[in-house]
């Protein structure tokens, strides 16, 4: 994976047949990638992996297993929230369309 990634921001900074404004919705677009595939990793894939390790290290699990489904349920939201947050465009949309319901 790190070696995809060092040749995509190698491409993105070296190609000449992209505009610039191209360039930076490229660049937005890969760090969103970048975050949606780091939180299921650690969301999912470390609550998962803590479960089945902590146990053989001799640990109680009882409090850690409460704390699993809390971090599994915020997977979702956050997964949205990446792309409403890293993208300019959804950014701004979200943003007039709260400043306009709840204008005083």
């Amino acid at each position: 994976m790190a070696f995809s990634s060092f040749s995509i921001i190698s491409y993105l900074r070296n190609s000449k047949l992209m505009s610039e404004k191209s360039r930076k919705m490229q660049y937005a677009l890969f760090r969103m990638l970048a975050c949606q595939t780091a939180i299921p990793v650690v969301l999912v894939h470390g609550c998962a992996g803590a479960q089945l390790f902590v146990p053989l290290i001799g640990l109680n699990i009882e409090l850690y297993s409460d704390f699993s489904t809390v971090f599994l349920s915020f997977f979702t939201p956050l997964d949205s929230l990446i792309v409403i947050l890293l993208i300019r465009d959804y950014r701004n949309a979200v943003w007039s369309v709260a400043t306009i319901c709840f204008k005083f």
